[in-house]
């Protein structure tokens, strides 16, 4: 179940605010916490899919697949390289970690998936007009 929130034993892991911070919610929140924070990253690339597969023009469809394929790729290679699977790259965990840019990055990345998926259900919700 881990430590509890905040009770973690701080400057036993270096950098845990940007690099790290995926270790800490493991330390503090256990098992538990950890697996919500890979299901919430799963559902977040299984949504971008989705959205990518309902879009209707081609761009958007690749547009979409592209964003989720970086945001999910950043996630996976940040916790990979925390748990030793692969070299520590220094790329932060998407709206975890500490960093001004990286979160705006991110939720300019959530943006443009949004507005793709509001285009292609107004393109389904209009009724198709006869020429």
């Amino acid at each position: 179940m881990g430590t509890g929130p905040g009770l973690g034993v701080s400057g036993r892991i270096p950098f845990e605010e940007t690099d790290f911070i995926f270790a800490i919610i493991g330390e503090e929140l256990g098992l538990l916490g950890s697996t919500a924070v890979l299901c919430a990253f799963l559902l977040m690339a299984g949504t971008g899919l989705r959205i990518a597969q309902r879009s209707i023009d081609e761009f958007m469809s690749l547009l979409a697949v592209g964003l989720t394929t970086l945001l999910a790729t950043q996630a996976f290679i940040i916790i990979a390289g925390v748990t030793r699977v692969l070299p520590l790259t220094g790329i932060t965990l998407p709206f975890v970690s500490y960093g001004g840019s990286s979160l705006l990055a991110n939720y300019v990345l959530l943006a443009l998936l949004i507005r793709i998926s509001d285009q292609a259900a107004r393109r389904i919700a209009q009724p198709a007009v006869a020429p």
